[in-house]
């Protein structure tokens, strides 16, 4: 074989065919690639049709084989139609060292953390959904008001967001409530669609006696939560100087 480094190899792999040259396939002397390629070996190695050689293996994982000597890494990922046992077979075929196991290991690590990276997330928002609302109840006694009322619409009623600024309605309208709900505005439905009885469970354990009702119109598209709060006028008035 010519000693040319520059030399264009077509390498037909089970009916695929991929060029390179020679340099960029003796760079790994110790690969099979490398070996066949090599001057010590040159001899051996017979094209079938001028500077073609066939090899039958498999023609759509090898892109990544010769990746490989291009670039020295290996460039494949799980979301492709090529599978790790298909790469590792075709890996260990030409010698090329890998820890393709390993590797995917720790990419279906990452996806998981990640998962669950998402979950923590949603879930922080819900906490953060269920303190507003708590917030809303300190407030409305703060302000005399013995009923609450709260709804949001969902974000895919289009009539709905362009009739409105907001996707929410609050009663009464006080901007002390109104503010504590705006950051749920996109998300308050999905959050009282999906989690209204666990919210009104935990609101009557943290606030015994305390009346929640809550609520879907389906037709409508909206959810509802009224709070009704008894006011205690006689300790507040124990506690204030029109009791002397």
């Amino acid at each position: 074989m010519s000693a040319n480094y520059n030399q264009r190899i077509v390498l037909n792999i089970g009916g695929i065919k991929y060029e390179t040259i020679k340099s960029t396939l003796i760079m790994y002397p110790d690969t099979l690639l490398g070996i066949m390629f090599s001057e010590s070996n040159g001899i051996l190695v017979h094209p079938t049709n001028g500077n073609e050689y066939f090899i039958d293996r498999n023609g759509y994982a090898f892109r990544y084989v010769l990746e490989y000597y291009r670039t020295g890494k290996v460039l494949w990922t799980d979301n492709t139609t090529i599978t790790l046992q298909e790469l590792i077979a075709e890996f260990d075929y030409f010698k090329i060292p890998h820890n393709l196991e390993k590797e995917n290991r720790l990419i279906q690590k990452n996806q998981k953390n990640h998962n669950l990276a998402t979950v923590d997330e949603f879930a922080a928002t819900l906490d953060a959904f269920y303190d507003a609302i708590k917030v809303i109840i300190y407030e409305a006694y703060r302000n005399y008001r013995e009923t609450v009322s709260l709804g949001f619409y969902p974000s895919t009623r289009d009539w709905y967001r362009v009739a409105r600024t907001y996707l929410m309605y609050v009663d009464p309208d006080i901007d002390s409530i109104v503010n504590v709900l705006k950051p749920f505005n996109a998300s308050g439905y999905k959050l009282l669609k999906d989690f209204r009885e666990n919210i009104i469970r935990k609101l009557k354990e943290e606030f015994p006696g305390l009346k929640v009702n809550g609520g879907s119109n389906i037709f409508y598209s909206y959810l509802k939560i009224t709070i009704k709060i008894t006011t205690p006028a006689q300790s507040i008035l124990q506690r204030s100087k029109l009791n002397n």
